[in-house]
């Protein structure tokens, strides 16, 4: 539901940068327009050149926008993306993984619920939570951000948490922190066949 929300906003935003590159299009031909040659003389091809030249740059400018709507830079997944360390839950999985338009965190916890530790051998449930960044003026991923916002319904917590990139971890609102692991040789992710899951 989140993802078609992000998807329609996107496409609204593509529709209202080609609504304004066709309006500047129109509105802008005249001033690319050149007077009629004088009398006895022709028009040069390289005027007709730079006209055709600056059209295109003024179509295919908005247009470069539009398709860069949906994306964001590699570093802004690299940031969140990979390994961490949970204090409260040693030897549990904590994953952040860029998927589309969401970061897909997984983990696991103990299915022994006394236990908030996951130690070799112990019986391992998953978990599945949704993260985005925020938006910016634009109505585009604000890939600047420091904020990102988990869906935690799933685990019985907020739909909407607040959690903080710190520089090399995540804070979440109780204050718990991950902290980023350095790559383990899986790109920072863990194999499914590590997870030791029932």
């Amino acid at each position: 539901m989140a993802s078609e929300r992000r998807r329609s906003g996107r496409t609204l935003v593509a529709l209202v940068v080609a609504a304004a590159a066709g309006v500047a299009l129109y509105a802008g031909s005249a001033a690319f327009t050149q007077p009629p040659p004088a009398k006895g003389q022709e028009s040069s091809p390289l005027q007709r050149r730079e006209l055709l030249a600056r059209a295109l740059a003024l179509g295919v400018a908005p247009a470069a926008v539009a398709a860069m709507a949906g994306s964001e830079p590699a570093w802004a997944s690299a940031k969140w993306s990979g390994r961490y360390r949970d204090p409260k839950h040693e030897g549990c999985l904590r994953q952040v993984k860029k998927v589309g338009g969401i970061f897909e965190i997984t983990g696991t916890s103990n299915k022994d619920s006394s236990k908030k530790d996951c130690p070799d051998g112990a019986k391992l449930k998953p978990f599945y939570l949704e993260g985005t960044l925020p938006f910016n003026a634009l109505g585009l991923v604000d890939t600047s951000s420091d904020t990102m916002v988990i869906d935690f319904s799933s685990k019985g917590g907020p739909k909407d948490a607040q959690a903080k990139w710190d520089g090399d971890g995540i804070v979440f609102p109780d204050g718990n922190k991950w902290t980023k692991e350095k790559n383990r040789g899986y790109g920072g992710f863990m194999p499914a066949s590590a997870n030791k899951l029932d």
